[in-house]
């Protein structure tokens, strides 16, 4: 399970990042092969650490959401300003990266995604709060631990998926 998070990881952020077809990508820049399977390589060794962690500290998350979409995309679009390359970040399709690469070069660009991982974080975070104090105040954000222990499919749906004394 553990290493399917780690491939979902990679796919996760070679996906959209690559912008072109393979051909394509090897035409302009030969080594983009290399740099993507080092994006992917790093992006899903960093997913499959974020679920051990998480399943060390007991972290609440059952689909590796946070893991895979959040590690996975922020190692990906860190990585993205390091390795970057001229010819594949064209000027008509990302103005304001292709105009920090030609003129600070990759650390610049790793700067500007720093500071966009981070202002993503504090727009996620702050939505985040607002939906949980809306959820929290109205139906409450937890069930009660007898609910939770007799099953959410008969105390929240009114059925049984399964009988829980044949196992």
């Amino acid at each position: 399970r553990d290493a399917a998070v780690g491939d979902l990881g990679d796919v996760v952020i070679i996906g959209p990042g690559r912008g072109q077809r393979d051909d394509e990508v090897r035409a302009l820049e030969p080594g983009a092969r290399v740099r993507e399977d080092l994006i992917g390589a790093a992006t899903a060794v960093a997913c499959l650490i974020a679920v051990q962690v998480k399943s060390a500290i007991k972290f609440d998350d059952s689909l590796d959401t946070f893991m895979v979409h959040g590690v996975g995309g922020t190692v990906g679009a860190l990585l993205t300003g390091l390795l970057a390359v001229k010819e594949l970040v064209p000027a008509d399709y990302f103005p304001l990266s292709a105009q920090i690469l030609e003129k600070g070069g990759n650390l610049a660009l790793f700067g500007a995604q720093i500071k966009a991982v981070l202002i993503t974080y504090g727009f996620v975070g702050l939505g985040t709060a607002i939906i949980l104090w809306i959820v929290g105040a109205t139906v409450g954000l937890r069930v009660s631990p007898e609910e939770e222990t007799r099953g959410l499919d008969i105390t929240a749906h009114g059925e049984e998926a399964y009988d829980p004394m044949a196992y």
